[in-house]
This record gives structure tokens, C-alpha cells and sequence, in this order.
């Protein structure tokens, strides 16, 4: 399956599988919201179009804050 123009969720994007996702996701012309504890390997990245929050989804609260900030920001999620 092939996403397009979707809007999407990811948590973990500083590296690894979250990063390559990002990528590919963006690349794809998908509205993307990504998440991690440390900006890790975004850092010097040239990833645009999308909007990225530093912290911690295993808290309660900021997980809370994630979903309904990304929901303000893409008009609503189609993949989390």
C-alpha cells in the first residue's frame, strides 16, 4: 500500500526505522507530524515538510499534547 496526501503520526523520528519512515513519507507527499525524546539524527537533516515535537509519548501528558497538537496541525490523523 502506497500512502499519499495522508496524514500521518510518527513517533520516534531522531533515527532508525522512525527516521526512514519520516523520510519515505515525506518524500511521498504525505502531511507528516514526527516525535522524539532527543532531535538524535534530525539534526543537520534537510527533511522539510513536516512538523516535529521533542517529547516523551510514554508520559501521559505529553502524548496527550502530541495527538491533539497534530490534530490541529493536519486537520485531522489518518495513520498514527
Amino acid at each position: 500500500m502506497k500512502l499519499q496526501r495522508a496524514r500521518v503520526v510518527i513517533t520516534g523520528v531522531s533515527g532508525g526505522l522512525g527516521l526512514a519512515l519520516l523520510r519515505l513519507l515525506v518524500a511521498n507527499g504525505n502531511f507528516v507530524v514526527g516525535c522524539a525524546r532527543h532531535k538524535g539524527d534530525l539534526d543537520g537533516k534537510d527533511i522539510k515538510s513536516f512538523h516535529f515535537y521533542q517529547l516523551d509519548v510514554s508520559k501521559p501528558k505529553q502524548a496527550s499534547y502530541l495527538i491533539n497538537s497534530a490534530a490541529k496541525v493536519l486537520g485531522a490523523i489518518d495513520v498514527l
